[in-house]
């Protein structure tokens, strides 16, 4: 046989144990839901206002690569900057609203602090006041990050727009606000474009004061110049010229003669004058004379027999042409002497005449260079000047690249940011509330609260759940007046249930155990005792007489121990009757001189049990807690059955586990385990709604 199968495992017993109360969860959630409901519902509206900017960005800034929203993007950081917003704050002086500074005391709204500009000051920015350092006030900081909080900025695609919005308690200080923020915003870029013009401008007006110093320098120096410069010096410098020009192709020429004498002179002597010679001299020196000559002597050559007076003639004519020569060349000596002289004498004068050119020379170049250097120097001072006349613009020619596309307005629509957030967070808080107040409690109650628990934790079964009883003495009336009570039913329950765990051999003697006092097992065996007489068993309880109220004598007696120890004496003298509760009663004598386990072990307590049984129909014994005696034991060995009784929701699970190991160690019939002291309103609602019959057959 086995259980009803159950969830099982921690996290199914979680789960079901969160089903179970879920009507606590759901309340408790609602409860702190509620709460916050009210919460936003008491929270203060505030108004939203909406400014519409068109910035121009440069068309070279735009490309493939580069789409608009990354170009939106620091004008979006501007209008986000501390520096700004700071400024704002400090111009409208946010810092006395509580909603920009907690230390403010006023809480109405003061009339209207912003003015809008006329349209004659739309483009006028010359009285334009931009402040360089915010007011040293410690709740600055604070009161910009809440400024930033109530602020959105936002690009509409890729169209250059900018949506600003402001959310004020309000409706009138969210609009100047906006307003207030974007003609700031404005103001500032203006601001900024003017210094970098005036920054460009005053470098363009030191460039203009550098080129005309040096403007100014440089044709001074040209006009000394001038001055000290002679302008015949300019035609005396040509003459010059025209001088160096005509010495130097004298001399070259000079140098032609000189060389071309020389190199005659040298033939001449290589030829040595001889007669085979001669005619060639002649032909080359090209003078008349010498050709005649020349001529007769090859006329003379040509006889083929000369006679003695024709050789005479041809001796004679050679002489002549050698006198010839020789006078020749002294010609050419004295023509070689005469131009080695005249190329001294040219070059004497082509060095006095390169000497006074090259001075003249000189100052006419520095003159040159002068005048280049002042045109150059003039060019600059022009260029210069353009440049600052480009670069000096006024205020009002700036123009902004900022466009207000639709101004913020006074908006008559309540907002109410974070509401449906604040309400899910409280709804969050509240079940997660729920789930602490529900671990704290299993926590504090770390016992079982099932029969699916008892089989998960000691692999046993629940023989019976029994309800919360008022106390001993009204077990009596609930059992005998009160058939139909949840308690009465639960004792009927567990005999019957007692009685189909072995239909052959129904149990007539049953051990009640428990892991420690306070389980509720006096008080049910006392039930079980009564619920039997009642259906008219011969009944016996065996107990501790002290926990079921005395019983006058029975005490004295010895109990079962005593009876042991006397052998021979009549068991009927040892049990008493219990008129109220109709049953029999026998101590059990636990002493503290003698060992249970001993004393219960023995063949007399075998022999009493035997005479004990002949003699009631029904038995039940009511052993002290595990923990603190070794009669379980001993007794669960002579018993039918042995029921493990613990107090629902209260007896540790562990500590009941440790008992039941220690009881089936000696081999003691375990029936299974009773959950005492139910709660039933908080046992349906955890899932069992049913105290009875909870066996099934395993398949």
């Amino acid at each position: 046989m086995s259980i009803q199968q159950g969830f099982g495992s921690k996290w199914n017993n979680a789960a079901q144990l969160l089903w179970a109360r879920r009507r606590f969860v759901f309340a408790l959630t609602m409860l702190v839901g509620l709460i916050g409901v009210l919460f936003s519902v008491a929270q203060k509206p505030v108004y939203e206002s909406t400014v519409t900017l068109r910035i121009d960005v440069p068309p070279t800034a735009v490309g493939p690569s580069s789409p608009m929203s990354d170009q939106m993007r620091p004008e979006i950081e501007a209008l986000r900057s501390r520096q700004l917003v700071g400024a704002v704050i400090q111009d409208l002086q946010l810092l006395v609203y509580p909603e920009f500074n907690s230390g403010a005391q006023i809480s109405v709204f003061p009339l209207r602090v912003f003015e809008k500009r006329s349209p004659d000051q739309e483009n006028d920015f010359t009285s334009i006041e931009v402040a360089n350092e915010l007011v040293q006030d410690p709740a600055m900081p604070a009161g910009i990050d809440r400024f930033l909080d109530r602020m959105s900025v936002v690009p509409m695609g890729d169209s250059g727009v900018i949506k600003l919005s402001f959310r004020a308690r309000d409706s009138a200080l969210a609009a100047d606000i906006a307003n207030a923020l974007t003609q700031r915003y404005i103001t500032e870029r203006l601001r900024n474009k003017l210094d970098t013009l005036e920054d460009a401008s005053e470098f363009a007006r030191e460039q203009y004061i550098l080129s005309r110093d040096e403007l100014l320098e440089s044709e001074r120096a040209e006009s000394f110049y001038r001055e000290t410069f002679d302008p015949e010096e300019g035609e005396r410098l040509s003459l010059l010229e025209q001088s160096l020009v005509d010495v130097e192709s004298q001399l070259k020429l000079l140098r032609d003669q000189r060389q071309s004498a020389l190199s005659l002179l040298e033939r001449i002597r290589s030829w040595a004058l001889e007669a085979a010679n001669l005619e060639q001299v002649a032909i080359e020196l090209g003078v008349d004379r010498l050709e005649k000559l020349a001529a007769q002597r090859r006329e003379l050559n040509a006889i083929e027999a000369p006679t003695p007076m024709q050789i005479s003639a041809l001796n004679e004519l050679n002489d002549a042409i050698r006198a010839e020569v020789d006078m020749v060349v002294v010609r050419l000596e004295r023509s070689v002497s005469q131009a080695s002289q005249d190329i001294l004498v040219a070059e004497t004068d082509l060095s006095t005449l390169k000497l006074a050119s090259s001075t003249q020379h000189r100052r006419l170049l520095q003159l040159k260079d002068l005048q280049r250097e002042v045109a150059v120097n003039r060019l600059r001072f022009e260029a210069a000047e353009d440049r600052l006349r480009q670069a000096s613009p006024t205020l009002k020619s700036l123009q902004s690249d900022v466009a207000v596309i639709s101004e913020a307005s006074e908006s008559s629509v309540a907002l109410y940011p974070g509401r449906t957030a604040r309400i899910v967070w409280f709804l969050s808080a509240g079940f997660g509330l729920s789930l602490l107040l529900l671990l704290i409690q299993q926590l504090r109650n770390p016992g079982l609260l099932g029969p699916e628990q008892v089989h998960s934790v000691l692999g046993e079964l629940t023989l019976g759940v029994i309800p919360n009883a008022p106390g001993s003495d009204e077990i009596l009336d609930l059992v005998t007046k009160a058939p139909d009570s949840p308690f009465t039913q639960s004792i009927k329950a567990l005999r019957l249930t007692l009685d189909l765990a072995d239909i052959d051999n129904r149990p007539r003697m049953v051990q009640l155990a428990s892991t420690t006092i306070r389980e509720g097992r006096a008080s049910l065996s006392r039930a079980l005792a009564v619920n039997e007489a009642r259906q008219g068993a011969k009944v016996l309880l065996i107990c501790d007489v002290t926990r079921h109220g005395g019983q006058g004598g029975l005490k004295e007696r010895g109990g079962v121990t005593g009876l042991i120890l006397s052998e021979g004496n009549d068991v009927a003298e040892f049990i008493g009757r219990d008129e109220t509760l109709g049953v029999d009663v026998l101590d059990l004598g636990v002493s503290d001189f003698a060992r249970p386990e001993i004393v219960f072990s023995s063949k007399r307590m075998s022999a009493l049990v035997t005479e004990i049984r002949a003699r009631y129909d029904f038995v039940v014994i009511d052993t002290p807690s595990q923990m603190g005696s070794s009669a379980t034991a001993a007794l669960g060995k002579l018993v039918d059955q042995t029921l493990l009784v613990a107090r629902w929701a209260r007896t540790p699970k562990k500590l009941v586990a440790a008992t039941l190991r220690n009881i089936k160690v000696s081999d003691v019939n375990v029936a299974g385990v009773v959950l005492q002291r139910v709660n039933m309103k908080r046992y349906g609602d955890i899932g069992f709604s049913d105290f009875g019959y909870l066996y099934q057959h395993q398949p």
